[in-house]
């Protein structure tokens, strides 16, 4: 199974014309082509080439679309191939005719072609979602867990994903979109989760069945988002995590105060090392190795062999800072993230797929910014609002007036979460609100970021 092969449409009609006008939509919209003027011409095509989807005109010469979809229903192999029929008659016992024959959607000319995209890309996800169901294995080189918990998730599935990689091996178990426990090797829960996102090579392996174990049972979607930004914490923290067999001691020459922190409480009542205060304070493994990398990094603790020596000098700049970028425009969000990695030279984020895009990291004055993009329309609140609860500020690409309703609904959940800074930002000069900023120079860009980060490092 295979995430990045072609996705073909078959598009039949006499009107060349209108068969360019197609085959240019269509292909922009990321899909191969495949273009026959009659229904005879279609169903070889068909034969050979496996379309997806079929998209047809009714009133063709030799064979029209009726007759092709009733052909194509004919042939096991082709059965249940998607079949979109396209007709000027608009009548009821047309359409009744069209659907009789075996078409799973009509549409009426003229028609506009991004609905007509839109229904394509509606039936391809379907036909994802069949295909995962009846494909239950794969290569992770093909398919990574992210992508496979988001498939089961959305198909609302019950059962196990088991992964191996090498001689080692996991699981994770789902129900009805959330995560109900996980292991991989000795890992359990959150760390067995962040451990199998690490695995770029390996084979998995899904297997319905009853799930009755509720360690974790938090939503895929959640775990997704918080294993992320914990392994991107761990990865800049990675300096200041130490063997959890050293033992730690309170630094009695810091100047910062800790008292009501966990960890400076568990070493004050004699936890040592770092299995010790993992063990006193229950967390994590990896929440454990980010609390006590942070007070080493920060001075508040030390290792007890370094004690005599110098201390490591905590750097004010050094706290990563974590933006979410909201948006409802993609290209406008695309933009904005370009000219982000431009202006500070770096590797761009390599686009926004399924309204999600990854991490973006730059780094400011010393400062490391985490800058983690995602829709910011009202319905999808529930991807964005776990976020907000980690991060630092918040930035809204604002791309039109009718972003506005987004926006004050944005505004309002933040209100309610957190307060932290948020700006309205354009990559043009749309007008659109009066308090939007607009960053279409390099100078901006730079000059918007110092002073976001400000507030964060004093």
């Amino acid at each position: 199974m295979t995430n990045n092969r072609e996705k073909k449409v078959l598009i039949v009609d006499d009107n060349e014309s209108l068969l360019m006008a197609l085959e240019y939509s269509i292909q922009q919209a990321g899909y191969t082509v495949l273009k026959a003027i009659d229904g005879e011409i279609a169903f070889k095509i068909a034969n050979s080439e496996n379309p997806d989807i079929i998209v047809s005109d009714i009133t063709m010469p030799e064979m029209d679309g009726i007759e092709l979809c009733k052909k194509i229903r004919s042939v096991p192999r082709l059965s249940e191939t998607p079949f979109i029929l396209l007709t000027a008659l608009g009548e009821p016992d047309e359409r009744v005719k069209g659907l009789r024959s075996g078409a799973d959607d009509y549409i009426v000319k003229p028609f506009d072609i991004e609905e007509l995209i839109a229904r394509i890309d509606i039936m391809y996800k379907n036909i994802q979602k069949r295909q995962f169901s009846n494909t239950l294995s794969g290569n992770l080189k093909e398919l990574p867990i992210i992508d496979m918990l988001q498939i089961l998730a959305q198909a609302q599935k019950e059962g196990v994903l088991r992964i191996s990689a090498g001689d080692k091996s996991g699981h994770i178990s789902i129900r009805d979109g959330n995560i109900m426990d996980a292991s991989f090797m000795n890992h359990t829960g959150e760390d067995a989760i962040v451990e199998l996102f690490g695995l770029s090579e390996g084979h998995f392996n899904y297997e319905p069945q009853k799930i009755t174990t509720e360690a974790m049972s938090e939503p895929v979607t959640f775990i997704i988002l918080e294993v992320i930004r914990l392994i991107d914490e761990r990865h800049d923290l990675n300096d200041y995590i130490p063997n959890f067999t050293d033992k730690l001691v309170i630094n009695s020459t810091t100047s910062k105060t800790a008292d009501s922190d966990g960890l400076v409480l568990a070493i004050q009542r004699g936890a040592y090392t770092g299995h010790d205060l993992r063990k006193a304070v229950g967390l994590s493994l990896i929440r454990a190795e980010l609390g006590i990398a942070r007070l080493i990094r920060d001075g508040v603790v030390q290792l007890e062999q370094d004690e005599n020596r110098t201390l490591i000098t905590p750097v004010l700049n050094s706290k990563p800072m974590r933006i979410l970028l909201a948006f409802v425009d993609a290209p406008s969000a695309k933009l904005f993230l370009e000219k982000t990695a431009s202006a500070f030279n770096v590797p761009n984020t390599g686009g926004i797929k399924s309204g999600i895009a990854d991490f973006l990291k730059i780094n400011v004055s010393n400062v490391n910014l985490q800058i983690f993009s995602l829709r910011g329309e009202k319905k999808f609140s529930f991807l964005w609002e776990p976020m907000l609860q980690s991060s630092h500020a918040v930035i809204f690409v604002s791309c039109s007036v009718e972003d506005i309703e987004h926006i004050e609904f944005f505004k309002n959940k933040l209100s309610a979460t957190k307060k932290i800074p948020f700006c309205l930002v354009s990559s043009d000069n749309t007008p659109v609100l009066d308090e939007v900023e607009y960053l279409n120079t390099t100078d901006k860009i730079t000059a918007f970021f110092n002073k976001l980060i400000i507030n964060h490092c004093l």
